[in-house]
């Protein structure tokens, strides 16, 4: 019918008709509509907001290659500066442990990045679009917990009254009622409200993907596999297992009779070296070690030397505890 016709000299009812008679006429072979709207649209999600429908954007305004550029010198930026700041927070956890002190910073820092490339490269398989969307599921489960069990123990357990004259200590400024009333009513129960609610769904609704089929051309839902669910819940629980570990170690330590000697006295502060960020908190109760020889500048941020004591003199030292 359409033969020798120009495809836009066709009136689009007349169009929609032919179509809609042939898939009558035969229902075992299913036309679809190939609109690049409609395909823009259902790509307007996750990875494909950004490499799909804004690189369609940016062709279509004026000079297009300087803001495609700068939109993705955008993604680079702030993909680096998250990079930064969660290695940041591991490298400050990791070096603060006692048994690590003895690696240099730089060494540790190697080991962590390369543990954690080794681990990315998980996603660049042909599989990587459903592991990046099982990491963004269930990756950061846990961490809305540790907040709430957070603000709950600030709040509640040390007292919002210490925290706010902490607070005005540091800063000169006492926070008012505003921020009184989100930390102690409105933060707990919105974060309350959202944990219940996300542990509700994910125990009553079956987890599910969206799997690209080749033959229909387009992606369908389909449930996880067994050993799937099993990386998903060790995802979940990533963030509380170093907790309910340190846990374990801390109460260990605490019924063992021979450690009880190495316990900190509870209510009071042992401090044997400061930092020019920590004198002007410590007040009148800082107090320097004149006759104690130090090792390099950065020595206690790089270098975990500390202090460093002369073996032969064996000098005294004075270790000052604060009520």
């Amino acid at each position: 019918e359409f033969k020798n016709r120009n495809m836009e000299y066709i009136p689009q009812d007349e169009y929609s008709l032919a179509m809609s008679g042939f898939t009558k006429i035969h229902p075992q072979n299913v036309l679809k509509n190939c609109s690049l709207v409609k395909e823009l649209d259902d790509s307007a999600q996750g990875t494909g907001f950004a490499f799909i429908v804004m690189a369609d954007v940016f062709t279509k305004i004026p000079g297009a290659p300087f803001w495609s550029a700068l939109f993705f010198m955008m993604l680079l930026s702030l993909g680096l500066g998250s990079q930064i700041g969660i290695m940041e927070g591991v490298m400050s956890t990791l070096f603060d442990q006692p048994s690590l002190k003895h690696i240099k910073k730089p060494v540790l820092v190697g080991c962590v990045a390369v543990g954690c490339f080794s681990i990315g490269l998980v996603f660049t398989t042909g599989a990587g679009e459903y592991w990046l969307t099982l990491f963004d599921s269930f990756g950061a489960t846990g961490l809305t917990f540790i907040a709430f069990a957070e603000l709950l123990s600030v709040m509640y357990v040390y007292g919002h009254e210490k925290f706010t004259k902490d607070i005005e200590t540091m800063t000169g400024v006492r926070p008012g009622l505003y921020w009184q009333l989100m930390w102690r009513f409105v933060s707990p129960t919105l974060m309350a409200a959202v944990i219940a609610s996300s542990t509700y769904f994910m125990l009553t609704n079956k987890p599910v993907y969206t799997a690209w089929n080749r033959n229909t051309a387009a992606g369908e839902k389909k449930e996880y596999a067994g050993w799937s669910l099993g990386v998903a819940a060790l995802l979940a629980m990533s963030s509380l297992i170093p907790i309910l570990v340190g846990l374990v170690v801390h109460l260990v330590k605490r019924c063992n009779s021979r450690d009880n000697k190495h316990a900190y006295e509870a209510g009071k502060f042992y401090r044997v070296d400061t930092t020019a960020s920590t004198v002007p908190m410590l007040g009148d109760n800082y107090e320097d070690f004149p006759d104690l020889p130090v090792g390099d500048e950065d020595s206690d941020s790089d270098s975990g030397t500390g202090i460093v004591m002369d073996r032969e003199a064996g000098k005294p030292f004075k270790l000052e505890v604060m009520d």
